[in-house]
């Protein structure tokens, strides 16, 4: 497998390209924005009392539906835990076992996770891999193996955090770890660092079907070649609840949106899904996710900044 971004050791590459992988982050930091970070035991403290507040923050103070808040918060943990250890994958070539103590997300002054890492650098690679007999790597030449442990690992450290979510957002545990398993299928998704590649695709989707994963079904993701070349789309495998949210309030009204919208109107009362839903058609998912891209594409070579 082709490492696409490299560095001289595991730690190096995450102190390098996945801190760069958060461009909201890093933007943040330019700012002088100040970051909360916290970890698994964090978020468990004092009866979840972290997990609450996030919560409470979404329904009280945003207006979103308890259920809807709950697959938020799951995404903005679990799901984003899944992104960053995908990304690592396929920029890398090398598989990242987070550390349940040392792992941690990174929190924006407005309220959203823009970054995570995954504590203490453990990446398992195979016998060819440049990494291959440093520190912080263990050499496992089964990639099945591999990706057991790594999602092993972060669904272990997960699991707790679903349980409080579960409780407090009144809804089912599938549909949680239903946004785990999207956030590995979002990797190559909505980003433009590293080509999207058959081998990179092969390794998410191995990551998305390890043995003991705690979610039912896998996400679909293929790649599609355009002039620019090649982008991911992806279909979760479950539904973030978005469509019960207010999205005539909170959608964001600029040209971009606007001329998706007037392209892609939804019929009169049909629930305004994601554009990657499980409840859309597949073909609405691709042509949705494929003009963004192509939007996007435009809009960088224009020197435009993305939504």
């Amino acid at each position: 497998m082709t490492m696409h971004l490299s560095a001289p050791t595991a730690q190096a590459w995450l102190d390098t390209h996945l801190h760069d992988f958060y461009r909201y982050y890093v933007e943040a930091l330019a700012e002088g924005l100040e970051h909360r970070s916290f970890t698994v035991a964090d978020l468990l403290a004092d009866d979840s009392a972290l997990i609450r507040e996030l919560h409470r923050r979404m329904t009280e103070e945003d207006g979103t539906p308890g259920p809807a808040a709950g697959r938020y918060l799951m995404g903005s943990l679990g799901g984003v835990a899944a992104t960053a250890l995908g990304y690592a994958l396929a920029a890398s070539a090398a598989v990242f076992v987070p550390d349940r103590d040392t792992m941690r997300w990174y929190l924006h002054p407005e309220g959203w996770t823009d970054r995570f890492e995954p504590g203490i650098a453990h990446a398992l690679v195979p016998s060819d891999h440049p990494w291959a007999g440093r520190a912080g790597v263990e050499v496992v030449d089964s990639p099945e193996e591999r990706y057991q442990r790594a999602v092993a690992a972060l669904t272990d450290a997960l699991a707790p955090v679903v349980d409080a979510i579960a409780g407090l957002a009144k809804g089912g545990r599938p549909g949680l770890w239903a946004e785990v398993a999207d956030g590995f299928a979002s990797t190559l998704v909505y980003q433009s660092r590293i080509p999207v590649t058959d081998e990179g695709i092969a390794a998410l989707r191995g990551l998305m079907s390890a043995t003991g994963a705690p979610w039912d079904g896998t996400p679909s993701i293929w790649p599609v070649e355009l002039d620019f070349g090649a982008v991911c789309v992806m279909q979760k495998l479950g539904c973030c609840l978005a469509y019960t949210d207010t999205f005539d309030e909170d959608h964001e009204d600029d040209q971009d949106h606007r001329d998706f919208h007037a392209l892609f109107p939804d019929a009169p009362g049909r629930p305004h899904y994601c554009s990657n839903c499980c409840f859309r058609p597949t073909e609405e998912c691709r042509d949705h996710q494929l003009w963004w891209r192509t939007r996007e594409h435009e809009n960088r070579e224009a020197g435009i900044p993305n939504p």
